[in-house]
């Protein structure tokens, strides 16, 4: 929570005044589990929730004096998922980091008011809203087999 919330609400609290005054752009990094929360990462999952929420009354609060755009990422490939289980890797396809670069350079540029990348992503906010015990389901799927892998490892 410090650094994934508390580091980000103090640093637009601090930049504010001069976005204001410069017409600035504010980015939040947040991710897609904090729209759909994924096994193992509770903490993380709670924090990017906050984080949207944050944002998002913010830009009701600020209006159209800043910009904000939150962007919720998937999986990106970067060293740390890379280090990752293969396995998990080949279930959630991974976007690269410089095509998770452009397209956050773009989605600010257009003004958008949020960015899901990979795109493909999109489609699991409104299954969350509809279909809440499939998500479920599938979270639990890929925590058995987490849970099944680590298994394996262990016993080699």
């Amino acid at each position: 929570m410090d650094v994934n919330f508390w580091g980000t609400v103090n640093s637009i609290h601090f930049g504010i005044p001069h976005l204001k005054r410069t017409k600035g752009k504010i980015v939040v990094i947040s991710s897609i589990s904090g729209w759909c929360p994924d096994p193992l990462i509770s903490i993380y999952s709670a924090s990017k929730a906050a984080l949207i929420n944050f944002c998002e009354t913010l830009r009701n609060e600020l209006g159209s004096t800043i910009g904000i755009t939150i962007v919720t990422p998937g999986l990106i490939g970067t060293k740390m998922t890379r280090e990752q289980d293969i396995k998990l890797r080949l279930l959630i396809l991974e976007e690269s980091a410089e095509g998770c670069a452009k397209a956050n350079v773009r989605s600010v540029c257009r003004g958008e008011s949020y960015l899901m990348e990979p795109r493909w992503l999109w489609w699991l906010f409104p299954a969350r809203m509809i279909f809440p015990d499939l998500i479920d389901c599938c979270n639990s799927f890929l925590l058995n087999l987490i849970d099944q892998n680590s298994s394996t490892k262990q016993n080699c």
